[in-house]
């Protein structure tokens, strides 16, 4: 019989979650990127916060309560017409000309991401 996790994490914890360095969790809590309370002097991190914060940022560095909203990106091979058209439309959109086949495999790569991390919160 297994108990159900704990709703606070200690350092430790955390960092094994995130599986960074403690020391990388002390930098996190100095910038204000993660959600967490002090309680006798000890730190403790709000699991669904946390996990809330890590689904927020895309497993990529954000600010608690209310992660930044990644920019969107054109992704492909460089088109000379449609670089001209993203510039002269000036839509704001960031471009990123590495090839058709990068594009795909950093969309993929995303999706992944997403699915790790599903998978480790239920545990299954």
């Amino acid at each position: 019989m297994t108990s159900p996790p704990p709703s606070y994490l200690a350092t430790r914890e955390m960092a094994e979650l995130l599986r960074v360095k403690e020391r990388k969790v002390y930098e996190l809590i100095s910038t204000g990127a993660v959600p967490y309370s002090r309680a006798t002097g000890k730190l403790l991190f709000p699991r669904e916060a946390v996990l809330a914060w890590i689904e927020s940022t895309g497993g990529g560095e954000g600010h608690a309560g209310g992660a930044e909203e990644r920019p969107n990106v054109l992704l492909g091979s460089h088109d000379p017409l449609l670089e001209w058209a993203l510039r002269e439309s000036c839509s704001g959109l960031a471009a990123f000309y590495d090839g058709s086949f990068d594009g795909i495999e950093r969309f993929a790569e995303r999706g992944r991401r997403r699915d790790r991390l599903a998978y480790s919160r239920t545990g299954e």
